[in-house]
Parts: structure tokens; C-alpha cells; sequence
């Protein structure tokens, strides 16, 4: 599960990095990556994700307390808190909507 977190995170990162960078924004969307600029920047942003991935590896397996972040200290009801304010902001953002009741 932790790979799979430090992958999305890696993610996140390089789409940031890369979304800013030439070639500009959108670019079209090309089945076979026929185009050279769609491959360079596939390219780009899979060289920034290896980067960011193994970035962030190396900084959650850093426990040196000098050179590295200390692990954070939470409790249960710490953790449930945070869950709480997440669920409750992701509510407020975007509701459920109503459905229609297929009977009538």
C-alpha cells in the first residue's frame, strides 16, 4: 500500500512539474505517440516521475533525525479527526446527487 501511495504522490509531482513546461499545456492526443512532441514530453514526465518517486522513497526511509523528517507522533483520535475534517470538506465540495426514483 505505501508503494502505491509513494507512486501517486510521484504522480501528482510530475504532472505539476510537467504541466507548466514546453511544450505548452495541451497537447493533442496521439493513439500510437506518433507525434514528437507528445513523445518528448511522455518522456519528460516519466523521467519526472522516477525522479520524484525515488525522491520520496529515499525521504520516508531517511530516519536519521538529524538529516531526515522525525515519524509523525498520532494517536487514534488524532487520525480520526483528520478523517472527519477530510470526509466533511469532500462533502461540502461535492455532494451526492439526488437520483431519481425509478419506480415513478
Amino acid at each position: 500500500m505505501e508503494k502505491l501511495l509513494v507512486m501517486y504522490v510521484a504522480a501528482q509531482l510530475a504532472q505539476a512539474a510537467a504541466g507548466s513546461a514546453a511544450p505548452a499545456g495541451s497537447l493533442p492526443i496521439s493513439a500510437d505517440i506518433s507525434d514528437a512532441n507528445v513523445r518528448a514530453k511522455n518522456l519528460m514526465v516519466w523521467e519526472d516521475f522516477r525522479i520524484f518517486y525515488h525522491a520520496i522513497l529515499k525521504a520516508l526511509a531517511d530516519d536519521n533525525p538529524d538529516t531526515g523528517w522525525p515519524p509523525p507522533k498520532l494517536d487514534a483520535g488524532t487520525v480520526s479527526s483528520v478523517v472527519g475534517k477530510v470526509l466533511r470538506g469532500v462533502a461540502a465540495v461535492a455532494p451526492v446527487p439526488h437520483l431519481p426514483d425509478p419506480g415513478k
